[in-house]
């Protein structure tokens, strides 16, 4: 056990009879996290279409440099703290005190430098017009740090049900105000006051359904251990916030707002596996690992299920959007943004490996390797900086999309596979097993689906019928992997075990073995 581990209060472990209530439990928490993602995805994609037609490229380059300067700064907030709660393995009861007095403070301290400081920031970026915009996600940081410990107890708790309803609500209010205000302000700040709003409607709902609600307290005790688990976390955080967002700083610089704003638009599109798969990870992830690992359960096999899983979902919906990226545009967004459909192609790709990179950070904090995690994200960092300089300068906007595939690939992916192997025995060969499968069922799939549709001339069509097309390809080819996605009731279902099992019965019969699971293989 390490020091981390002994310093801070343990939870008990889970009795032996409800051995199956954690992945019960990480099964309910994971489909609710997952309806809300995708519900609120397809919504943003709905809304976004028509704001898209209301704003210019420049003011969404401007919200672009806000959000990236945002998330910045709302690494710091917590001081990352805020993850001992959300870990099942560690004793909520006597932290929460401690840990809210931390982030009620740091909160306060960061969203008000953020406020002071927006007009020195937003000039040293060259676009002194988001500064307006940077205020106004001070107050969106400020509400957010207040409650981050009560999103930690939800997240605990697997109570992904109360941020269903409460991302629901707030899908309805924010984009209310962001499309009610879009018309009379600059675009950028209609963003950033949306943003306002929906962090506070999730916050006032998380906060009724505690029903426990820790007050700030102080147990000197329990300083030390918190920081030296939480620092590395809030600096990891920190550094992964800038790979994620340092680009738009680089694009902001080097070219224009403008082209910024395309590309926002191209990175949105692909962080679609992100928004789909993030909200579960950040949710689930961190209490269902940290409760495997207290269980005692094979975290080489747990490993190699959760990259299972994050592969069937991120692999269709890149391949997806590599293959239909000029249909996808011009039919959602309108023509005018089909700058845009170049880097889309070229981020798919990073889109499924960033989400990846997620999942091992989840498992590096549950696992108590904050420092490792630290590591990483720094490393990547030091890489990332001057790839994407010189790939903005000799490629424009694709040069900066092929830089992040550059650097995850040769630097931060194998750095995360050498910590994942010493900290769970599940290495690169795992990971390839784990993801063989999804990959080639994308991959079939898009390349069946822009066969198919070649002779289409109309966006809608194409997305249409290549959707269509691809979704009964991918399902034929990922087979009875996707049954493990649904509840025990669900996969069940005679036409869902028809669905995927047909081509596992002809491999059969060919004598060409499907198994795929992690312990039949070395």
């Amino acid at each position: 056990m390490t020091q981390e581990r002994t310093a801070l209060p343990t939870a008990e472990c889970a009795p032996q009879q409800e051995a199956g209530s954690l992945t019960r439990s990480v099964r309910r928490g994971a489909l609710w996290t997952a309806a809300s993602a995708i519900l609120l995805r397809f919504g943003n994609i709905l809304v976004m279409a028509v704001v898209a037609r209301l704003i210019s490229p420049d003011e969404l380059g401007i919200y672009a440099l806000a959000i990236a300067v945002y998330g910045f700064v709302a690494s710091l907030a917590s001081w990352g703290v805020a993850s001992a709660i959300g870990r099942s393995d560690l004793d909520a009861d006597k932290l929460g005190p401690t840990v809210t007095t931390f982030a009620l403070s740091g909160t306060c301290v960061v969203a008000g430098a953020m406020a002071l400081l927006a007009g020195p920031v937003a000039s040293a970026f060259e676009a002194p017009e988001a500064a307006g915009p940077i205020r106004i996600l001070a107050v969106a940081l400020a509400v957010q740090g207040i409650i981050a410990v009560p999103a930690a107890q939800i997240q605990r708790l697997f109570r992904q049900d109360v941020i269903f309803r409460a991302n629901v609500v707030a899908f309805i209010l924010s984009n209310t105000t962001l499309l009610g205000l879009a018309t009379v302000i600059n675009g950028a700040e209609a963003f950033a006051w949306s943003r306002v709003v929906g962090n506070g409607v999730v916050g006032v709902m998380i906060v009724l359904a505690l029903e426990k609600r820790y007050r700030p307290g102080w147990h000197a005790q329990f300083v030390g251990p918190l920081l030296r688990f939480g620092i590395p976390v809030a600096l990891g955080t920190l550094l992964s916030r800038f790979v994620l967002n340092i680009d738009y700083v680089i694009v902001g610089r080097e070219t224009s707002t403008t082209d910024l704003g395309f590309y926002m638009l191209a990175f949105t599109i692909c962080s679609w596996p992100t928004a789909a798969l993030g909200a579960v990870m950040d949710q689930v992830a961190l209490p269902a690992f940290s409760g495997a690992r207290r269980d005692g359960r094979d975290l080489r096999e747990t490993v190699y299920r959760a990259v299972r899983i994050v592969a069937l979902v991120a692999c269709p919906i890149a391949a997806f959007t590599c293959a239909f990226a000029y249909p996808l545009i011009e039919a959602v967004y309108g023509a005018k943004w089909l700058t845009a459909a170049p880097v889309v192609q070229v981020l798919a790709l990073y889109g499924v490996l960033y989400v990846l990179g997620t999942l091992f950070d989840e498992m590096m904090i549950a696992s108590g390797k904050t420092m490792t995690m630290f590591l990483v994200q720094a490393t990547a960092l030091v890489a990332l900086v001057p790839t994407l300089i010189v790939g903005v300068r000799t490629g424009g906007l694709v040069g900066v999309g092929v830089g992040h595939i550059l650097v995850v690939l040769v630097v931060t992916m194998p750095a995360y596979l050498i910590a994942m192997k010493a900290t769970t025995g599940a290495g690169l060969g795992v990971a390839l097993r784990a993801v063989s499968r999804p990959v080639a069922a994308a991959l079939a799939a898009a390349g069946v689906a822009l066969l198919v549709t070649e002779g289409l001339a109309h966006p809608l069509a194409k997305l249409a019928v290549g959707g269509m097309v691809g979704l009964v390809v991918y399902v034929a080819v990922a087979g009875p992997q996707l049954l493990q996605l649904f509840p025990d009731r669900l996969a069940d279902q005679p036409i869902l075990v028809a669905a995927t099992a047909w081509p596992s019965s002809v491999a059969k019969r060919l004598g060409i073995s499907t198994d795929n699971s992690c312990h039949n293989r070395t």
